[in-house]
């Protein structure tokens, strides 16, 4: 179990989420001081677990023992049908997003939107989109080493993308629970950090 904290620190979580229970779904539990200093490497977001999962009962589990106050997914958190929603349109003009009418990705928006609502039951917790690959980009990491100069990893360590991602995520939360993040649609949300936005002419590939 986990030791209780002062009410400054707050815990978030990433999770980069697979398609099916068969593949590794990375968790990355993160704890952050609250307030509006500039994130840094200074203790500001301290890693206190990385874990690889596959099960929903694992990942379920995992959140409601960790108790974090924001879960950021790596998953659609709804789906109308439509290949693209209003933040998807927003946000592919920074990067590539695949349509959610492909059938993996419908298949990753129905587990994303079963495990969110399970998440906000259980827990209470709040439940945010994210994508780690906008998120890398606007924040200018491109590995491991530049994820350090945003985070204290202590003991833990990175074992696989899946794990990288989630940590990203993790990150990503960090932003948004400190204010600094920016909101791309209005009728669906996907939220990425606020700072390092390239123009929108820029072709990323």
């Amino acid at each position: 179990m986990l030791e209780s904290k002062p009410k400054n620190l707050m815990r978030v979580l990433g999770v980069d989420l697979a398609g099916g229970e068969r593949s590794i779904t990375g968790l990355c539990l993160l704890l952050v001081r609250s307030g509006s200093e500039e994130l840094d490497n200074e203790c500001v977001v301290e890693v206190l677990k990385l874990r690889s999962v596959r099960t929903d009962v694992e990942i379920l589990d995992f959140v409601v023992t960790s108790r974090p106050k924001v879960v950021a997914m790596d998953a659609p958190l709804s789906f109308h049908g439509a290949p693209y929603r209003d933040c998807d349109v927003e946000l592919r003009k920074y990067c590539r997003l695949l349509p959610l009418t492909f059938y993996g990705m419908r298949v990753l928006a129905e587990r994303g939107m079963r495990l969110s609502d399970a998440i906000r039951e259980k827990t209470g917790a709040e439940v945010i989109e994210v994508y780690p690959y906008a998120s890398a980009r606007f924040l200018g990491i491109s590995d491991a080493d530049d994820l350090r100069k945003f985070m204290n990893f202590g003991k833990e360590s990175i074992k696989n993308k899946h794990e990288y991602d989630a940590a990203l995520c993790g990150l990503t939360a960090a932003f948004y629970l400190r204010g600094g993040y920016k909101v791309f649609g209005k009728q669906d949300r996907i939220i990425v950090p606020s700072t390092g936005f390239p123009n929108e002419a820029e072709n990323w590939g």
